[in-house]
């Protein structure tokens, strides 16, 4: 079963279109670190997420103190010349010494985690593994994609209305 780390950006774009409870149903074991539980700071996607923590279908993995030394100095490697926050940071590590695919929709995030050799993919992947395995229907995913679009302005507008057209077909 793959391993998949979620950064916040995923986590909030499944709770805007009301995907975050399906995460549960996927052939995966979905995972993120305590940092990001940190920055949610909206109410009802707080409330959201911490559902799948308390079920168990989502596990928030912390730093021991050698862990967290090491996250200490990637994120002051990082920090000054990529603007990588300490949760980028948190999630990136974590994923490249564990061999999890990392989820974000950030592309310095996305940039930095490749060059260290880490598997990354963002939103559609999600939603592609969620229409492929059944947990969403076509249409309905698109619905979820165009609502999407209208929240999000740094989504890849051109690569989702390509996946509306499909989903629809």
């Amino acid at each position: 079963m793959e391993i998949l780390i979620s950064d916040t950006n995923i986590l909030i774009d499944l709770c805007t279109v009301g995907l975050i409870e399906r995460c549960k149903d996927l052939e995966v074991d979905f995972r993120t670190v305590d940092f990001v539980i940190h920055e949610i700071k909206d109410p009802k996607q707080s409330e959201a997420v911490q559902k799948l923590v308390d079920s168990g279908d989502l596990t928030v993995m912390g730093f021991s103190p050698d862990e967290t030394m090491e996250l200490m100095e990637l994120y002051a490697r990082y920090e000054i010349h990529t603007n990588l926050s300490l949760t980028d940071c948190a999630v990136m590590l974590c994923a490249k010494k564990n061999n999890f695919r990392l989820l974000t929709g950030d592309k310095n995030l996305r940039i930095k985690a490749g060059d260290e050799g880490v598997v990354v993919s963002g939103i559609l992947f999600l939603t592609d593994l969620m229409v492929n395995e059944d947990v969403v229907d076509g249409n309905e995913m698109a619905d979820c994609l165009e609502t999407l679009l209208k929240q999000n302005s740094r989504l890849p507008k051109e690569l989702i209305r390509e996946r509306i057209d499909l989903y629809r077909k």
